[in-house]
């Protein structure tokens, strides 16, 4: 989220609302499964969080993303900031870790222009 809010900011020219709400609509009302994600549909459907594909039989079948639509108005809202303080920032094993990556933190648990 934070290299997407950067690149916004350096080079966006609509507002963040105007920019996802094409995205927030199709996860909100649905899109047609391509062949390729019905193929993947039942794998992802047993995954933690996949509940969203059990439901993909055929290609052409409606998906939407509740969950994905809820953190694109979060965004879309308050920037990364809701993102990352909000529902999806806080979410499973989240809240108060920062990503660590070969023994280092990672550039995800830090504020744009932060230096820690």
């Amino acid at each position: 989220m934070d290299g997407w809010a950067a690149l916004h900011a350096r080079h966006g020219r609509l507002p963040l609302a105007e920019l996802l709400a094409p995205a927030i609509r199709l996860a909100d009302h649905g899109f047609p499964a391509s062949p390729l994600m019905q193929a993947g549909a039942v794998a992802a459907a047993r995954r933690p969080g996949g509940g969203d594909f059990a439901s993909v039989r055929a290609a052409g079948d409606r998906v939407t993303r509740p969950g994905v639509a809820r953190a694109l108005r979060a965004v879309a809202g308050r920037g990364r900031d809701g993102f990352y303080l909000g529902e999806f920032g806080q979410g499973p094993g989240r809240a108060g870790r920062r990503r660590v990556h070969r023994g280092r933190p990672g550039r995800a648990g830090r504020r744009l222009g932060s230096s820690r």
